[in-house]
């Protein structure tokens, strides 16, 4: 409610004239849903619903680890591709997202465990990592 209390406040302190949000997390879709007034000239966009997980996504084996989230990584890469001046917020926020070996972000623990055992050529780590998934 903090943010929601804080945009209000901007609108009706004329700190702005229109605002664009956009939020990327686990359930983002919560930080707006029938919260924020449709008056006030601020379009909010989130990654996912209210009910949805975010996905993880580009896995660097080096890092062992992801280095992006689904809903930001299509979003900037869309922009990167479009002509900025030209492109409708409306079409570059609702671009069709295709996977790139996307992860659920509760799964990626999961994911990581089990990408270091396939890498694995140790019996003893085997058997470590094993039981983690377990």
């Amino acid at each position: 409610m903090d943010l929601n209390r804080t945009i209000n406040y901007m609108y009706e302190n004329n700190m702005y004239v229109k605002m664009v949000i956009y939020i990327e997390a686990c359930e983002c879709g919560s930080m707006f849903e029938n919260i924020l007034p449709n008056n006030i000239n601020v379009y909010a966009t989130t990654a996912d619903n209210s009910e949805e997980s975010s996905y993880a996504c580009y896995f660097d084996d080096k890092r062992d680890t992801h280095l992006g989230d689904s809903g930001s990584v299509h979003w900037m890469e869309d922009s990167d591709q479009e002509v900025q001046i030209t492109e409708t917020l409306q079409k570059s926020v609702f671009v069709p997202k295709v996977e790139k070996e996307s992860v659920r972000s509760r799964d990626v623990h999961i994911e990581i465990v089990e990408r270091k055992l396939i890498r694995s050529n140790s019996e003893e780590k085997q058997s470590v990592l094993t039981k983690k998934l377990n």
